[in-house]
């Protein structure tokens, strides 16, 4: 039995760590210019205490989110690369030390077809 789960975006929030000004520049190329610029500058001062940039997903306390964040080099998910997946579960049980998933994602064309999907889908069932 399939069952759908009714997503309320109001318990999402994302944080793009971006200067609204960016949002609002009507050239394309010189707004994806300064937020690149932007990105850069924090990931070389994460780089500076040892960190390094990553954005994560949190679902806690039944709200998401979604944002860029620096990470420590003791953090499980400091060492990933390439199209590497991880999850980790920390739960009443599980505190001291989660339950951590790690392996291959599906690359960026396979990606790019599944959201491709999604977009086609919400189109069809808006109309």
């Amino acid at each position: 039995m399939k069952q759908d789960l009714k997503w309320k975006w109001q318990t999402l929030s994302l944080n793009l760590n971006l200067p609204k000004k960016v949002f609002d520049e009507t050239d394309l190329n010189k707004a994806l210019q300064e937020a690149d610029l932007i990105i850069d500058q924090k990931k070389a001062l994460a780089n500076q205490h040892g960190c390094s940039l990553m954005y994560l997903a949190r679902y806690e306390n039944g709200a998401a989110h979604i944002g860029l964040e620096e990470i420590s080099s003791n953090h499980p998910f400091f060492h990933l690369s390439g199209n590497d997946n991880i999850v980790s579960l920390t739960t009443r049980s599980l505190y001291r030390q989660p339950f951590i998933v790690r392996g291959g994602g599906a690359g960026a064309r396979l990606t790019a077809s599944g959201i491709f999907n999604d977009i086609l889908h919400i189109s069809h069932s808006m109309s």
